[in-house]
């Protein structure tokens, strides 16, 4: 699902130690869901279920989103 609704986030976000950037994946647990959003546009938010939010990152953690090849 995908929420609009930038001025309503709750506090909490977090983000990874190695984001330099302005170009930053940020997620933020709010009761039995994640909110994740991209800090270039924080006014929308993916809304996943606990459920969701694992199995994003159990597939990430087994390489099945790998970058696309370069193109010359």
């Amino acid at each position: 699902m995908i929420d609009n609704a930038g001025a309503r986030q709750p506090s909490g976000w977090r983000r990874s130690s190695r984001c330099s950037d302005a170009a930053c994946v940020e997620v933020n647990p709010v009761g039995g869901e994640v909110l994740v959003r991209n800090t270039g546009d924080p006014g929308v938010q993916l809304r996943l279920t606990a459920e969701q939010w694992r199995s994003l990152l159990d597939t990430v953690k087994s390489d099945g989103f790998s970058p696309p090849e370069a193109t010359t």
